[in-house]
């Protein structure tokens, strides 16, 4: 059975955000006991009218955090897509992908990313943030058979890191999984492919830009999350490996408004706290 209390602290940390809500009531209750000892000559307020302004405000708060969520869940600007898209001309990037950690036997196929950069001919205003990752079955004896590819990004709000540089936090991560395994879970049937040993393909996700996304992704304000799970089967069974990655926003990147580099030559994606590494039958 799941644990109830899962995310719980997740709850709490949303419910913060909105605090001013909940310093709202404290500032009515003050006002009420206020206007009871001056206004109203020392006839008493019932204390139930305290308890409510406290308890319609923690409500409301409660309101805005589900609300926050619910908006990030329904944002028209993630696209959970599958593979097999034609590889297509790119620059040359250097990304701080680690070695493949394989816990499979030797019979078994390995399917994991073998690149990851972003794509600029895409970007502008109205148009979108384009990465692509490069995947390939690892193994140099095994069939990955009905292999099937779940990629989503998305652009995510960043907070400033311990070394004065923006970062993702772990709550925000989160969030953006949940979003990923909303569509996953119905993608996980969709069109699948076999690749041999050492063979594989490249997979396209896109994230819409409007003029104030550009903005904050320029100013270090926001940047791209990726999620990326690798479904397939072979004599052992079936396996499922999950990539989750955000970009280290630098303003190198970008020319100018709407604009990004033509010729990148450095992008850095830093592994999210979890979702990285072959997940339990369990799980998928």
């Amino acid at each position: 059975m799941r644990n109830p209390f899962d995310h719980f602290w997740l709850f709490l940390l949303s419910v913060w955000d909105h605090v001013f809500t909940l310093l709202a009531g404290c500032v009515l209750t003050v006002l009420i006991n206020f206007i009871e000892k001056y206004g109203l000559k020392g006839k008493k307020i019932p204390l139930k009218a305290d308890l409510a302004v406290l308890l319609i405000c923690l409500f409301f708060a409660c309101f805005q955090a589900w609300r926050d969520q619910y908006e990030k869940g329904t944002v028209p600007q993630t696209t959970t897509i599958v593979n097999n898209i034609p590889q297509q001309p790119a620059p040359q990037v250097q990304v701080n992908l680690p070695a493949p950690v394989v816990n499979l036997p030797p019979q078994a196929a390995y399917v994991s990313m073998d690149g990851l950069f972003l794509v600029p001919k895409y970007y502008r205003i109205g148009g979108y943030v384009a990465a692509n990752n490069k995947f390939k079955n690892f193994s140099s004896q095994t069939v990955a058979e009905d292999a099937i590819v779940l990629s989503w990004m998305d652009i995510v709000d960043t907070v400033v890191g311990e070394i004065n540089m923006p970062v993702v936090t772990e709550a925000e991560q989160e969030r953006g999984y949940r979003s990923f395994e909303k569509g996953a879970k119905q993608a996980r049937s969709g069109n699948k492919h076999s690749y041999g040993p050492g063979e594989g393909a490249m997979s396209t996700t896109l994230a819409l830009v409007d003029e104030k996304m550009d903005a904050a992704l320029r100013g270090g304000k926001k940047t791209p999350l990726l999620i990326v799970e690798y479904d397939w089967k072979d004599a052992t069974g079936k396996h499922a490996n999950q990539l989750c990655k955000w970009l280290q926003s630098t303003p190198e990147i970008f020319v100018g408004p709407g604009v990004m580099k033509p010729d990148l030559t450095q992008t850095t994606w830093s592994d999210c706290f979890h979702h990285n590494g072959l997940l339990r039958k369990e799980d998928f």
